[in-house]
Order: C-alpha cells, then structure tokens, then sequence
C-alpha cells in the first residue's frame, strides 16, 4: 500500500492548527475567570453601572447560562440594586469570538433603591436586555420623602413591560407595549392608603391610567377615585372622583377635560400649562 507522505503531514498540520487554537480559545475566552470577567464586562455595558459579583456559576447544558449570586450595583444614575442572584442566559457562540451576548436576565430577590431628583435613564436603553423581576422590593425616594413598594413581579423588555407591585397597602399594576416606535400601555392601583403616604392625609385611593407616547409627544387619561379623605388642605370627603384627558410634550401640557366630583364641588374645565421642561426638577 502507497502511502502519501505529503497528505499525511498536511492533515498533521490542520489537526495540529485546530487543537492549538482550541487550546487557545478555551484558555482565552472558556474558562470559569474568562466567563466571568466578560459576563462582569457585559453587564457592565448593559446596565451602564459598577457590577459586583460575590458568587459566579457557568452552565453550557441547560440552556446557556450564568448564575450570579450576591450581586450589587452602585448608586450612579440615581439607581441601584442588590440581589441574591441573577441568573443571565447567553448565546455561547458569541464567546468564540470574545464576547458574551446576554438574552435576558432574572433577578431574584432584588432591592432596588431609586432616587428620582438624581435619576439618569438616558443612556443606550438598546443594550439593555429582556428583565425578568422575581419577589423585588424598592424605594423610591423623592426629596424627603421615600415610599416602599414590594412583591414585585413581571419584566421590562426593550418593547414590553408588564409589573405589578403592593404598595401603601394597595396593588399597582403596569403594562406597556412599544409598537412603530410608539409606546401605549396602562397603569392601575387599588386600595392604596393615603396614610401610609403621609401621616397628615387620611383616606383609601384608587386610580386608572392608560397612556402614549411617541419621541417627545404623550397623551393619557385618568380617573381617579378616593373614599373617606382628609387632606390638610380641605375638609373631609366622604367621595370625590378627579377626570383628567391630556396631551403634551416637554413645552406645554395640554388639559383637554378636567372633571372634579365630590360632595363639596361639580367642576369641569380644560387648561394650558406652560414651561414644563423636566417635572421631576419642577418646584
């Protein structure tokens, strides 16, 4: 039998070339540290934030994934979270190439903290991928005063959200769609307690929104109910129901309806408001 010497060692090379930049691969980019240093670098780039990570995990068999456990994020933004893991699924041929392409992650446990007056979201939301929220809590602080929420659940996709929440002894539920680069969604809440807002307001509130917007443009609609109310500012209401229809921008909210109904007052009317530019800031 004839051997070919030639095609012997051209096959030797190729195996050779293929075992060597295997090796290479795996040393650069598969290995437990590797893994990590990129899904720390990814989740970086995605939520525009200082990641630590306590506890790491990597699985190519179940649907690729990497578990985090005792996670954290920093202050800036005016945002941060903890979380007792965070579990990242990823596309695994991407790490051929040295990066790590997040699907989506759930996060369990989170405690989000929020500060509205420093709060920054103007970074590349498109990097941002599909979360998945299981039993989080947060605190939304506003100047002086903070609010907890808990029991939250649902996710925030880059074109859906959908969440509900308990809050000041209530429910909040959220759900929003972004279709032709047009978000509309919905916003309920039932038996929120006044009090547990501020010790002066006494009173079960309740409130129904749905809503659009496209680039600078919003409209809405609300209707929101009240029972047994009592504000510094007015006297006792056994009921009383606020109408709102509105359209706006940054420049000018337009009130098409304002409808008031309580024991006390029938009013109806329609307004312009002017020099809105950021309602956070407004005094």
């Amino acid at each position: 039998m004839k051997i070919n010497t030639k095609k012997i060692l051209i096959a030797a090379g190729v195996f050779l070339t293929v075992l060597i930049s295997g090796i290479t691969i795996y040393r650069t980019y598969l290995t437990p540290d590797a893994i990590r240093n990129l899904a720390q670098k990814a989740l970086e780039a995605r939520f525009q934030k200082k990641v630590v990570i306590n506890k790491f995990e990597v699985d190519f068999l179940n649907q690729p994934r990497i578990t985090v456990g005792q996670i954290s994020m920093g202050i800036e933004g005016g945002y941060a979270m903890q979380a007792s893991s965070m579990i990242a699924r990823f596309s695994p041929w991407y790490l051929l190439i040295g990066r790590l392409e997040i699907k989506d992650v759930t996060i369990n446990n989170p405690q989000f903290t929020i500060d509205f007056e420093k709060l920054n979201l103007k970074g590349p939301t498109k990097k941002i991928p599909t979360i998945i929220i299981h039993q989080g809590n947060a605190r939304l602080i506003y100047k002086t005063h903070a609010m907890d929420v808990s029991n939250i659940q649902g996710f925030i996709g880059r074109k859906k959200v959908s969440l509900d929440a308990d809050t000041l002894g209530g429910t909040i539920v959220i759900s929003a769609t972004n279709t032709l680069k047009t978000w509309r969604g919905k916003a309920t809440a039932g038996h929120i307690n006044l009090s547990q807002l501020d010790s002066r307001y006494q009173g079960i509130s309740g409130m129904d929104v749905t809503f659009s917007k496209h680039e600078g443009n919003y409209d809405f609609s609300a209707d929101l109910a009240g029972e047994n109310l009592k504000l510094p500012w007015m006297k006792s209401l056994r009921r009383a129901k606020l109408t709102l229809d509105a359209e706006g921008n940054e420049r000018v909210l337009i009130l098409n309806k304002v409808a008031l109904k309580s024991s006390l007052i029938d009013a109806r009317g329609n307004a312009n408001v002017t020099g809105i530019k950021d309602p956070l800031n407004a005094h």
